[in-house]
């Protein structure tokens, strides 16, 4: 194995998931923009107005999910730090924060495409 290998592979896999992060928050946000945009010009041909109004607090669920897939990044980060310096004599706990993290990336996901969803059957 190359020297640096595992420290490059770390620190290009931390800014792909800022990248991940950042994209999730653009899409959901941009969704819910396009859609008020949407109903604001269309009012007279949305069939559901309240089927809109759930499809934007759906996406707006989307974006609030991303911050706090953020905060489990840095719990994450916190606890390895503790791991590697032995002040937390359990290894392991770092995962934890990982699984929470990944359930809100997915849980951003699926608000997305159910927004979409909820959106395409109000109009």
């Amino acid at each position: 194995m190359v020297p640096g290998h595992i420290t490059e592979t770390y620190k290009s896999l931390v800014a792909i998931s800022i990248e991940l992060l950042k994209i999730l928050a653009l899409i959901n946000g941009g969704a819910a923009i396009a859609t008020l945009s949407y109903f604001g010009a269309n009012r007279a041909n949305v069939i559901d107005p309240a089927g809109m109004k759930l499809a934007l607090m759906v996406y707006a669920s989307g974006v609030l999910f991303v911050p706090l897939a953020f905060l489990m990044a840095y719990f994450t980060q916190f606890a390895l730090f503790n791991e590697e310096k032995g002040v937390w004599q359990q290894k392991g706990y770092h995962m934890i924060w990982v699984a929470l993290g990944t359930a809100f990336v997915v849980a951003s996901v699926v608000c997305f495409f159910a927004a979409t969803w909820i959106a395409a059957f109000a109009t």
